[in-house]
């Protein structure tokens, strides 16, 4: 009803209690908050988040959102006294603000834009009535009368800013001027405002108001054009929708509750919204409504603003949820260390209820690693046997509840005469890493070499690069060289942040010095920042692990080979990730440093590498093929080597004869009946399968290229994955 302004909004200021106070009342699950408490004369106001314009009349603050602070403020134009301040628009780009005046009478209300950079004031309109401004495309609407008559209805126009003030007329709403808004797909929505007459919320399709703004001389839309969203029980003020396209609302009525409302998205008759707040004092009287974020999301961000003359800016919002103000530490000790804690307070808070929280812990996947416990609001943490655990804490305030998921990594403390590569005496600068760029094609940590493979030509590598890289939080790609620790096993120590990166393209091989055979007691191994974090989220090439609903079966897998004079010993095979559990509480992925023992390959003069994936597609595994190890302790031995074949010490064994082969060969098993045997190469693709194999068999792959492959044999009792070379 802002052509009513002068004299409705005096007396209602008159009313008012000037003051920061609350002034709503929130429904159920919403709170109402004071916004700036310093500035209650705030009139017309906008948002370019997070800064906030607003105009008292004089002039126009920027009020900067997440500071708290005044960033600048502009003047009133020059030479233009007595106005009213009708509307602030800020533009897509942020870079100027449109400002609405109009005056008793509305014989001299004009519109200006305001360079935001320079401060200057430019006219760019007369519009008597004008009530409100958005952007649609490159067209400016504004809602008003464009005539000093009162009773003239309410229209939106098309503002002509050439000079010559001919407004074109695309919606002829009726009623008092209210305020307009559009959403993201160009759709425009009013609110009408009659003094008596029934009111409602109407939308105009984006599709008629193209055809009305690229047609000159049409006849302008009415209320019929549109479709009606709900009645009102008396007029609006302003409309709003936010970003993702929740329309709110309020309307005022003399003698009873002033409203601040939801579309519950029915259309038609009948009151399709919900009430988010209300302003009962008669003084009070609701003007302007701007939105920030999703509405409907319980979240910090998430609000609508509106104001009432004498009163400070209010945002009102669902009530917010406890929220995590950094990271939970993961946590990593050897099994002789002595308890860690932290204090729970100093990472979680309520926007709403900042006291009185509680915490618990209601999930310790694996107690037998660590023991957790709370003492009031003090995690204690007690490191137990080798191995990692999921921990989840529950914090809850103010009959809200947020848990969050802790990990917990407990490593051995290994003893004996060993020599250890550790990286640690290989020269890098800090924050960085070493790939094989100087074609030398490899390096050498103790007793064993890593071998690397540098194309030049790509600028791409494979084998082995070591790192100290720290980033363990940005995901892809480029942070390829980096552990998801963040560090090396040995951090604790001035010179243990180095470590030892795998890519799998083609199988990862370390070899030990003169070819002579050494026992390996077992080395420790975490997952790559790059593999970890697209597991846990997903990306543009992989799946995030567990689907979107937690329940996919998913696993990532290393697997290790010993070879002894060209013949391979054993294996071991070490989940890297996990989310084959009933219980999605269990999954996890490995985010420690992890003992793997390898003394079951007995001596041997190399070690082979490779990665299994639940995640695979046409061109082989999706997951990227990364992983890191650090402190790999060796036997200083140097017994003769045996040669033998591929056999498993368990009593289930497979035989694949001969091995090396040319691509054709037979597997024999311990197996009475027939079995299933899957063949993948080292990318992770499964190049062969056969569900019914009979034992003895000839196997072909001969057309696929030689090198190494591993067989996966499985019966009724388990699985047996061995390795094989082709030539």
């Amino acid at each position: 009803m802002k052509n009513l302004n002068s004299t409705l909004i005096g007396l209602v200021i008159l009313l008012s209690a000037v003051s920061g106070q609350d002034y709503l009342i929130p429904s159920d699950g919403y709170k109402a908050t004071i916004v700036f408490p310093d500035y209650i004369t705030l009139g017309a106001f906008d948002l370019h988040v997070p800064l906030l314009y607003a105009n008292d009349g004089d002039t126009i603050h920027c009020l900067n959102l997440e500071t708290g602070l005044e960033e600048r403020k502009f003047g009133r134009p020059a030479g233009y006294d007595g106005a009213y301040a009708s509307f602030i628009t800020v533009a897509p780009d942020g870079k100027t603000i449109w400002a609405g005046y109009t005056v008793f009478g509305n014989s001299d209300d004009r519109i200006y834009s305001i360079d935001v950079e320079s401060g200057e004031w430019a006219l760019q309109a007369t519009l008597p009535g004008n009530f409100d401004l958005e952007f649609w495309n490159d067209s400016l609407l504004v809602s008003g009368l464009n005539s000093t008559d009162w009773t003239a209805p309410c229209s939106i126009f098309l503002l002509d800013t050439s000079g010559s003030d001919q407004h074109r007329k695309v919606v002829e709403a009726g009623g008092y001027a209210a305020g307009i808004t559009v959403d993201g797909t160009g759709n425009l929505y009013y609110g009408t405002s009659y003094a008596v007459d029934l009111n409602a919320i109407y939308r105009w399709d984006s599709t008629d108001i193209a055809y009305i703004l690229g047609t000159p001389g049409t006849n302008p839309l009415i209320k019929e054009d549109g479709e009606k969203l709900t009645d009102l029980p008396s007029g609006a003020n302003d409309c709003e929708v936010d970003a993702f396209g929740n329309l709110v609302f309020n309307f005022n009525d003399y003698t009873a509750d002033k409203v601040l409302a939801q579309w519950n998205r029915t259309t038609g008759d009948g009151r399709n919204f919900d009430t988010l707040s209300v302003a009962p004092e008669a003084g009070d009287w609701l003007g302007m409504v701007k939105s920030q974020g999703n509405i409907n999301i319980p979240s910090t961000g998430n609000r609508v603003f509106t104001n009432s003359p004498g009163r400070a800016l209010t945002d009102v919002h669902l009530d917010y949820l406890p929220i995590l103000t950094r990271p939970l530490p993961v946590f990593s000790g050897l099994e002789t260390e002595n308890d860690t804690s932290i204090d729970l307070s100093t990472y979680f808070t309520d926007p709403d209820d900042p006291d009185d929280f509680s915490f618990e812990v209601v999930v310790n996947t694996e107690p037998s690693v660590a023991s957790v416990s709370i003492s009031e609001k003090e995690l204690i943490v007690d490191f137990l046997l080798a191995g990692q655990t999921n921990v989840v804490i529950k914090a809850s305030n103010a009959a809200k509840e947020k848990s969050k998921k802790v990990v917990v990594g407990v490593q051995p403390v290994i003893t004996g005469d060993y020599l250890v590569s550790d990286f640690e005496e290989l020269t890098i600068d800090p924050d960085s890493f070493w790939n094989g760029a100087d074609g030398s094609g490899g390096y050498t940590s103790g007793e064993a070499y890593f071998y690397n493979d540098y194309n030049a030509d790509w600028f791409s590598w494979s084998g082995w690069a070591y790192s100290n890289v720290s980033d363990n939080t940005t995901p892809g790609f480029l942070n390829q060289y980096s552990a998801i620790t963040g560090n090396g096993f040995d951090a604790g120590r001035s010179d243990g942040s180095q470590y030892g990166v795998g890519y799998v393209f083609g199988p990862p091989v370390v070899s030990f010095k003169e070819s002579i055979a050494h026992e390996v007691a077992g080395l420790f191994v975490t997952n790559s920042t790059y593999s970890a974090l697209s597991m846990k989220y997903g990306d543009s090439f992989s799946k995030k692990f567990g689907g979107e609903d937690g329940n996919d079966p998913d696993y990532f897998k290393l697997m290790i080979w010993g070879h002894a004079n060209g013949t391979p010993t054993d294996s071991i095979e070490f989940y890297l990730t996990d989310y084959r559990f009933e219980d999605n509480t269990r999954d996890y992925v490995i985010k420690t440093w992890q003992w793997v023992d390898l003394g079951s390959l007995g001596r041997v003069d190399s070690l082979m590498f490779a990665l299994e994936s639940t995640d695979v597609g046409e061109w082989g595994m999706n997951t990227p093929a990364f992983f890191c190890i650090d402190n790999l302790y060796v036997i200083p031995n140097e017994a003769p080597v045996g040669m033998s074949p591929i056999t498993d010490a368990t009593d289930f064994e497979i035989i694949v004869y001969p091995n090396p082969n040319r691509g054709r060969f037979i597997i024999g098993t311990s197996a009475e009946d027939a079995v299933e045997v899957r063949i993948f190469n080292l990318t992770g693709s499964v190049i062969f399968e056969n569900r019914n194999h009979s034992p003895g068999t000839v196997i072909d792959i001969s057309h696929h290229p030689a090198g190494s492959y591993i067989i996966r044999v499985t019966d009724d009792r388990k699985a047996v994955s061995k390795m094989f070379i082709q030539q």
